[in-house]
């Protein structure tokens, strides 16, 4: 089993699964990722470890400095 691409959003259901292999990760969606949210995953010596006592992924948007991508 592998996680395909956005890993902060798969890295937790991932992690609940026994034969996970890795979670895909691209340096885009860890630049946009730390742009737009707050509680994003840091990546430490090539893993990531999900916060158990934190709901859902975690993340919380960064309104005002996602307000200059918001469509119109």
């Amino acid at each position: 089993m592998s996680a395909h691409c956005a890993p902060n959003l798969h890295a937790h259901v991932a992690a609940a699964v026994p034969n996970l292999r890795h979670v895909e990760l691209f340096h885009d969606h860890e630049r946009a990722d730390a742009l737009l949210f707050d509680g994003v995953l840091t990546v430490s010596d090539g893993s990531v470890t999900p916060d158990a006592d934190t709901m859902g992924h975690g993340m919380t948007l960064k309104a005002a400095d996602s307000e200059p991508y918001r469509a119109r």
